[in-house]
């Protein structure tokens, strides 16, 4: 009677001693002749559709991961001639699919399928989690940045209120800036939750859009070989030097003037 069990996971950031820790569980098992005994074999597809197989030593060296292209996929399988197999599926990114990033354990005896899955699951385990909490909660994060835009709407009218009165010789109280402000909308008082969560429901899909995009950089499955400057790693970091020297200093200064304008 056949046994198999399968193992899914997500979140992991693989570098070359994972990949090495799952393959030496398999290639510990090699003996005889292909076709004859038991035999493994390796393979990374990359995203240009450059192909490497062969044994882990070989394929898993540093020099052959590092090429102008990201690896994309990798699998490690067992073979055996009694029809005894293991798989392993690594896919990087995000992947809607339960079993791209998955292991297969499957033999007539079920001591070794069982053996094997506890020693495969004990590896996978060691391998680093991808933890990234705004991940987790993405639901939170899309609230908040679309409220964060309405926000943002709101105190651009405010200023543009301003301006508008003063390039008009206007005081913030004429046709003007009561109109930029809301006009009947938001002078009345009634209708503004109305219109905040108008604002907050327009700016959803843009919230949305932003957090794929920023999610990306921590993909569920990732990669942490090959080249430098083709790792997700390399994007925050340009994504957090861009925070610190550009965007956060531009917030503080726009909020520095909003209040100096409040002020007066």
């Amino acid at each position: 009677m056949k046994t198999t069990r399968y193992i899914t996971f997500e979140d992991r950031v693989f570098e070359i001693r994972d990949l090495m820790r799952l393959a030496n569980v398999l290639e510990g098992q090699v003996s005889g002749e292909p076709g004859r005994g038991v035999w493994t074999k390796c393979e990374v597809a990359f995203e240009d559709g450059h192909d490497i197989e062969g044994l882990a030593a070989e394929v898993f060296a540093e020099e052959e991961l590092i090429r102008p292209s990201l690896p994309l996929k990798i699998d490690m399988a067992l073979y055996s001639s009694s029809g005894a197999h293991i798989s392993i599926h690594l896919r990087c990114g995000d992947s809607g699919l339960p079993y791209e990033n998955s292991i297969t354990i499957s033999g007539d005896d079920a001591k070794w399928v069982n053996a094997n899955y506890t020693t495969l699951e004990d590896a996978l385990r060691k391998v680093p989690p991808q933890d990234f909490w705004w991940k987790r909660h993405r639901a939170v994060f899309v609230a908040i940045y679309a409220l964060a835009l309405a926000c943002a709407l709101e105190i651009l009218g405010t200023i543009v209120s301003k301006v508008a009165a003063h390039l008009w010789h206007n005081s913030p109280d004429s046709f003007i800036g009561w109109f930029l402000n809301g006009g009947p909308l938001l002078s009345s008082g009634v209708l503004i939750p109305i219109v905040w969560v108008f604002l907050w429901v327009s700016f959803l899909p843009w919230a949305f859009d932003t957090s794929r995009r920023l999610f990306s950089m921590w993909p569920s499955i990732e990669f942490n070989f090959g080249s430098l400057h083709l790792r997700p790693d390399t994007r925050r970091k340009k994504l957090n030097t861009a925070l610190t020297l550009v965007i956060i200093p531009i917030a503080i200064a726009v909020l520095i003037e909003i209040a100096k304008a409040a002020a007066t």
